[in-house]
């Protein structure tokens, strides 16, 4: 089904794809602080079956904003007008389980619906929108057939220190190494087959894996994607910030910059998790 006959957006949507523990809230955060851009606050996330009609009625409540403290717990930010991944939004066209939404799933009266919400606030915000939340890595498919013209951020990590922050956010939310968190795979049923500091290495991968199928599956174009390391943003994320202008300015879309951002980010390079389970999964990840 062509979506077309819903009418296209000044600028395209630009949506983070990436596996949890990539750094994206830090990424999004200093895009939000750097750029007049729109993105879904925790206010929007109040009114997630009206993102649009809030920023209609409150339009300066996307000009208040102050710089970040660049601080988040679990993907959350703090702040009425802190960034927000809005799942409800979300869930109110996609499917909490199973996550991986392919084409062929695709519920065409809930996509017409995403479209206009989309486009909807788009018309409010006056300006592009950038949604973080990584749950659209298993959304691709549809996500390009609502906006062949969407853009697309990845989030890319040190594999051994993302498995790490997957199994230390394991232990602090279930207790356990060994539970399931966050965005399962298609093949989680084999995965939680697994020991818990094997898992969180192959959940990694089989993310990665349908990230690129999927953009291959669709054809989106290599200028359509911009690749973020957190290390090398954490390092320099002027660097990084500059180059996305020119990646945004390349394809077609202008914005003005404004806040002064930290020169840099710290990483953390100390082991917080039991030092058996790292040294396990860090072998697994080496040898596998």
């Amino acid at each position: 089904m062509n979506f077309a006959f819903l009418g296209s957006g000044e600028y395209p949507p630009i949506f983070f794809i990436g596996a949890p523990r990539t750094g994206s809230t830090l990424m999004i955060q200093v895009i939000t602080d750097s750029f007049d851009v729109g993105y879904l606050t925790n206010n929007h996330c109040r009114w997630f079956g009206m993102p649009a009609l809030y920023e209609k009625f409150y339009p300066k409540s996307s000009k208040v904003k102050k710089s970040s403290d660049y601080k988040s717990n679990k993907g959350v930010a703090k702040g009425n007008h802190a960034p927000a991944e809005c799942g409800e939004w979300w869930y109110r066209f996609f499917t909490r389980e199973p996550a991986y939404t392919p084409l062929k799933k695709m519920d065409i009266k809930k996509m017409v619906r995403f479209r206009c919400s989309v486009l909807s606030m788009m018309g409010a915000f006056k300006k592009p929108i950038v949604f973080k939340n990584l749950y659209a890595s298993f959304r691709i498919q549809v996500i390009n057939k609502c906006f062949p013209n969407a853009l697309y951020i990845i989030t890319n990590r040190n594999e051994i220190a993302n498995a790490h922050s997957l199994l230390k956010t394991r232990l602090e939310l279930t207790g356990s190494y060994d539970k399931w968190w966050s965005m399962p795979p298609p093949n989680v049923s084999d995965l939680i087959k697994l020991a818990g500091h094997e898992q969180v290495v192959e959940q990694i991968r089989a993310i990665k894996m349908i990230i690129n199928k999927d953009l291959k599956y669709c054809g989106i174009k290599s200028s359509s994607i911009f690749e973020i390391s957190y290390e090398n943003f954490c390092d320099n994320p002027s660097l990084i910030i500059d180059e996305f202008e020119k990646f945004l300015d390349f394809n077609g879309v202008k914005v003005r910059r404004r806040d002064q951002i930290p020169l840099t980010f710290q990483k953390s390079d100390k082991i917080q998790i039991n030092k058996k389970v790292y040294e396990e999964m860090k072998s697994y990840a080496e040898n596998n």
